[in-house]
């Protein structure tokens, strides 16, 4: 099963779901079995060390807050406009993770260190999220400016943002 797991990740490029399937075997549930195994102890320093060796993911939890905190990183790089609750990047759901990690803050779960990672990239929970949409669009309106020389047209938009009716 590890020479069906390498040749998964080396034409995936990721770790298989729970239930795939994957050269007639149920790759996914190997990948269970292989963590749990680890956690009581199951596993040999050998058998670690090559799934280690292979970049196995021990922690799919942190694994996948990993992947979308890249992906709101880098959309939060190379896009003017605000993560609103449906925005989608790359195919994946950001707006809805950013919605849960929120939940999470306000409901005083949301570890410390996640707190910190979110600030650096410029999102903090504890701000009001309408005080927020009001620099985005002051800076969207800016630009405008900045960019075109003039004044929007009423209803006008820039990047996604609505700055004709801004003032």
């Amino acid at each position: 099963m590890y020479e069906i797991y390498i040749d998964f990740k080396k034409n995936n490029k990721r770790e298989p779901y729970n239930t795939e399937h994957y050269k007639g075997t149920n790759l996914g549930n190997w990948t269970i079995l292989q963590r749990k195994k680890s956690l009581e102890g199951k596993l040999s320093k050998e058998q670690i060390d090559r799934l280690n060796e292979a970049n196995f993911v021990w922690d799919k939890y942190q694994s996948h807050w990993n992947e979308m905190y890249n992906l709101v990183k880098e959309y939060q790089e190379n896009h003017l406009n605000r993560i609103t609750d449906s925005t989608k990047y790359q195919g994946s759901p950001i707006g809805s993770f950013l919605k849960g990690q929120r939940k999470l803050y306000r409901e005083g779960k949301l570890q410390n260190e996640k707190i910190d990672a979110f600030k650096k990239i410029g999102i903090d929970f504890s701000i009001n999220l309408k005080d927020k949409n009001y620099d985005h669009k002051l800076k969207g309106l800016k630009d405008f400016i900045q960019k075109k020389k003039r004044m929007p047209k009423r209803k006008e938009s820039y990047m996604g943002i609505p700055v004709g009716n801004f003032y």
